[in-house]
């Protein structure tokens, strides 16, 4: 989805852009973290107020909010303070803003405290505006997993969670004891040009490995999953 993008302001808090301006698609986005100090949690508040002032457009906002709105949307540790949770709420509302939802893990960060125990907390989350439902009717949020960090990434689907219509690939334990495997990763490894960042290059390499073991294994091996549902059938015909 090609869209424009227009930076409105921004700070070590937040970035408002605005998306489609001057079309009949026209939206707004701000990404938002959340003031960790709970006694500066109000400048985060009085950010987003400021922002709602400004104009009128569908409004999406998304980020790491740093609070939750509900006691349940937090397991372990001390009670979050009611007022504290109703602050979050207060401004939530005044902003015209509705809770997206979510797909996947209920909690979004967690703390390994004193005494062998977590707190898990739902700090991340996105919230839009009516108008902004109503553009994007189909719209979800998926929280993804993530082994490196404690926060787990957030992903906005505005026109919904893409339908996947392509098999997902598997590599075979068993083609670790042909030959033609490691000839096929050392190959298509080495070939792979190294006058790129470390990152694209790796990504680069596995993919084409993928390709790679994709044509060999159809050569050498042919559709295993075929293979063992004929020797399957065979096996329970004997019987």
């Amino acid at each position: 989805m090609d869209v424009q993008l227009r930076v409105v302001s921004s700070s070590l808090n937040h970035v408002d852009a605005i998306i489609n301006e001057g079309k009949e698609n026209t939206w707004r986005f701000t990404g938002l973290y959340g003031d960790p100090n709970t006694s500066n949690r109000n400048i985060s508040w009085n950010l987003l107020r400021n922002l709602n002032t400004q104009f009128a457009y569908p409004w999406l906002c998304a980020g790491d909010l740093n609070e939750i709105l509900k006691s349940y949307e937090k397991l372990g540790g001390r009670p979050r303070p009611v007022v504290q949770m109703q602050e979050f709420r207060d401004v939530i509302d005044e902003c015209g803003f509705r809770d997206l939802g979510f797909i996947g893990n209920k909690f979004t960060w967690h703390k390994n405290v004193m005494g062998g125990d977590t707190v898990w907390e739902r700090l991340d989350r996105a919230v839009a505006n009516g108008d902004w439902e109503a553009l994007f009717p189909a719209s979800k949020v998926s929280h993804l997993e993530c082994g490196c960090s404690d926060h787990k990434p957030i992903v906005i689907h505005p026109l919904g969670v893409p339908i996947r219509r392509n098999k997902p690939w598997r590599f075979e334990q068993v083609w670790l004891q042909d030959e033609g495997c490691h000839v096929t990763v050392e190959g298509v490894w080495s070939s792979v040009q190294s006058n790129m960042s470390p990152l694209v290059s790796v990504k680069t390499k596995l993919e084409r490995i993928q390709v790679g073991l994709k044509h060999w294994s159809r050569s050498s091996f042919g559709n295993i999953t075929k293979q063992i549902a004929i020797v399957r059938k065979n096996l329970r015909d004997a019987d």
